[in-house]
């Protein structure tokens, strides 16, 4: 029985199913290869809605429980530190939101569009021999889109440098570019208090009044967290999939 088990062994397993739901969704990409934006349009209201679910019934609402059942200083002052966690985790996503058009730059859009094998060699603009190498893959990709239509027209004699800055500067792969790394980072972040919240239930077990009421809400915000990771995964590969399909990237999923 998990109950019997040491704390160590609860955290262990508590996270490792947690991991195992958000395995299962992630893998989702590859059942679903073409998926329509009809499909990711319901994956997303699903998502949503699981996501904020599990967060009030598996995290805010235990929260304001315990605080109140079990804290040995005013029940208010733990309010107001739950409260204030609330609002620092939307400021922080609000915050990234804002900075993402400084972070997402030209290299970085190049590094992640374009295959470890593409070459890139930019000398110092003094250099009577400065140049930019690029292999005919990434040439390809920056004249073709999925269709095989040419994307952009550039005259005999322009540099790579001319269709990689036109390819970077097209709004709408931007777009989705920024959309993208923001999920990115939010999924990433976000994982961190959840593992801590998961570690935490189960570790303070012992130090319970009542150990078999802490288990309980433990292992349910442990199955809580698992549930809305299935979700929450399965968007964000989905999306990631379709954005690399979309802009002809080459990635390992």
């Amino acid at each position: 029985m998990l109950r019997d088990q040491p704390p160590f062994i609860q955290c262990l397993l508590g996270t490792g199913f947690t991991w195992f739901v958000t395995a299962a969704g992630a893998a989702l990409v590859f059942i679903f290869k073409s998926a329509n934006q009809k499909l990711l349009d319901y994956s997303l209201g699903f998502g949503a809605g699981v996501m904020t679910a599990a967060s009030f019934w598996s995290l805010l609402d235990p929260a304001f429980r315990i605080a109140r059942e079990e804290s040995h200083i005013d029940y208010r002052v733990n309010f107001c530190l739950i409260i204030l966690g609330f609002l620092f985790g939307g400021l922080f996503v609000h915050i990234t939101d804002l900075l993402l058009p400084s972070i997402t730059s030209k290299q970085v859009f190049q590094v992640i569009s374009n295959k470890k094998t593409d070459e890139y060699k930019i000398k110092k603009p003094n250099d009577a021999c400065s140049t930019l190498k690029m292999n005919s893959a990434v040439r390809s990709r920056l004249k073709h889109n999925q269709d095989g239509k040419n994307r952009f027209h550039t005259p005999i004699g322009d540099s790579p440098m001319d269709e990689s800055k036109n390819f970077i500067e097209n709004n709408e792969e931007q777009a989705k570019w920024h959309r993208l790394l923001l999920l990115i980072i939010a999924v990433t972040v976000h994982n961190f208090p959840e593992g801590l919240a998961v570690g935490v239930g189960f570790g303070s077990i012992s130090s319970s009044n009542n150990s078999t009421s802490a288990f309980n809400q433990a292992r349910n915000l442990a199955v809580g967290i698992g549930i809305q990771n299935f979700p929450e995964d399965a968007n964000f590969f989905l999306h990631a999939r379709r954005f690399c399909r979309d802009s002809d990237v080459k990635v390992s999923i």
